[in-house]
């Protein structure tokens, strides 16, 4: 009985090994079928038979170094396509200057009072309510590409950080700022400054004139600019005030609020020319649907800001800083924006203002990751927009020995009588330099299909892979599986019959 138990025992244990024996060699086939048919690179001398081992380690070691240096360079760039999707070149065209507006010019000057009102010396650093001089004061003569331009029409008075200023080709605030915000100069019924057949995300019509606004200019060169004298009294030069006096000037987009942190000077005495040539950043329509924070750009649709109607980087943190200032010192500056039930910062609020001011600019970067994750109650996540212009300036000044001039012509009577040597004049000249500039645009890296090509190029160097390769792949796994099974059945579904063993019979010769 025993001895029964022991043969079946041995049998059953002869079937697992037999059928194990078997699936091994179905696994064993099917592989070295798959190694002889595929067309990567290599892999047909791993299913060579009847090779020496150390041949088929080679080929083995040579496949696995290829995979990985291939996998590393595709993990590389993957990575670099995942974290800096988005790169800045040289746009293929230039752009010519009648596509783009001609800059807003900002002109503050450094006397801030009439002395015949107030005399900033007799009271000795003493606050004063910085009545500014009028226009009519300070501009004599206006000119656009060589003709004369009424200064009153042609400049809008702007309250600014370093007070009243008066700006040329600037958008009405109206068009700018929300109608909630309080405006200190109503502008709403001047028809000069309104746009016409522009707007700031398309820029100016396909059917728009030479008489648009912003006023625009198809040539470069002093001719074609903008040209402006400006007098001073010497009765208001005060140096007790302000050491350096003279104007000072910025360049900014019309539809924008000027910043006179960013500034060049117009001395006394002297003509100043600014030759201008344009920045222009734009964004390829491959990028529309990346996140604004992969991208670094806003869509003029994807942004509101609260007080202004038009988003620009500089309006924007105008408003973040206003709305800080406000949390922070209870009371905001006259030349940002706010309601009008706004309080204004007085001389005891500058100590407050310069801190939480510096303390804001440097703490940018924070903010805005506080903005990402809704954490922060203040909006300073201020982007460009995608489409983004500013102006860089070359200048260069010399003297202006005007009063010889006036002498001469006085002397002819050409022009009426008055005392030359009690005031100072002063030219400025703002012209674009070249008809055409370069332009910059934001684009993919690696688009979707580049990326794949990229891919491709990487595997097909070091192992001649491809699609084709890994359709084969995906044959083998699923549609010749099935196949042979339907046609060999479960028991040789590699498809190879087992070798026979035959006798073999030795011949003597």
């Amino acid at each position: 009985m025993d001895k029964v138990n022991s043969n079946n025992y041995m049998t059953n244990n002869d079937k697992i090994k037999k059928k194990r024996t078997k699936s091994f060699q179905n696994y064993s086939n099917y592989l070295q079928q798959f190694c002889t048919s595929t067309s990567i690179h290599g892999f047909k001398f791993l299913g060579e038979r009847n090779r020496y081992l150390i041949e088929k380690i080679w080929w083995f070691i040579v496949l696995v170094l290829a995979s990985a240096g291939s996998s590393s360079l595709v993990y590389q760039s993957y990575n670099k396509w995942n974290t800096s999707p988005i790169v800045v070149t040289l746009a293929m065209a230039e752009t010519p200057i009648w596509n783009v507006p001609f800059p807003a010019v900002t002109i503050c000057p450094e006397l801030k009072c009439n002395s015949r009102i107030f005399n900033f010396s007799n009271v000795h650093l003493k606050y004063t309510s910085n009545e500014t001089i009028s226009q009519e004061d300070e501009t004599e003569s206006c000119k656009w590409a060589g003709k004369e331009l009424n200064c009153s029409s042609a400049l809008e008075p702007i309250m600014t950080s370093e007070g009243l200023c008066d700006t040329f080709n600037m958008l009405q605030l109206s068009e700018i700022v929300e109608l909630h915000v309080e405006k200190i100069f109503d502008d709403s019924k001047s028809n000069n400054t309104k746009a016409r057949q522009w707007s700031l995300d398309k820029g100016y019509s396909i059917n728009a004139t030479l008489d648009t606004y912003p006023r625009r200019t198809t040539l470069p060169g002093v001719k074609s600019g903008f040209q402006i004298d400006l007098y001073v009294n010497d009765n208001d030069l005060d140096y007790t005030c302000r050491e350096i006096q003279g104007f000072k000037v910025s360049l900014h987009h019309p539809g924008e609020i000027p910043d006179l942190v960013n500034y060049f000077r117009v001395p006394l005495d002297q003509v100043v020319v600014a030759a201008v040539k344009p920045n222009m950043i734009t964004t390829s329509d491959d990028l529309v649907n990346y996140d604004p924070h992969i991208r670094q750009c806003y869509l003029p649709e994807e942004i509101k800001l609260k007080s202004f109607k038009m988003y620009t980087q500089r309006n924007c943190i105008l408003e973040c800083l206003s709305n800080y200032l406000l949390h922070k010192c209870g009371c905001t500056l006259i030349y940002m924006p706010h309601k009008n039930d706004s309080k204004f910062c007085g001389p005891g609020k500058m100590e407050c203002i310069n801190h939480y001011q510096a303390h804001l600019m440097d703490h940018r970067a924070k903010f805005q990751d506080e903005r990402n994750t809704k954490k922060s109650k203040f909006y300073c996540g201020c982007l460009p927009l995608c489409t983004s212009l500013s102006f860089d300036a070359e200048t260069s000044q010399t003297d202006w020995n005007w009063r010889k001039t006036y002498n001469l012509l006085q002397r002819n009577s050409t022009i009426d009588s008055f005392d030359y040597k009690s005031g100072h004049y002063s030219r400025l000249i703002v012209f674009y330099k070249e008809m055409q500039f370069m332009t910059s645009e934001r684009h993919e890296v690696y688009g979707s299909m580049e990326f794949l090509a990229n891919c491709g190029g990487l595997f097909g160097l070091f192992l001649g892979f491809s699609f084709t390769s890994f359709m084969e792949i995906v044959y083998f796994l699923s549609l010749r599986l099935f196949c042979n099974i339907k046609k060999f059945g479960r028991m040789l579904w590699s498809g190879v019959p087992p070798v026979q063993k035959q006798n073999v019979v030795k011949i003597k010769y």
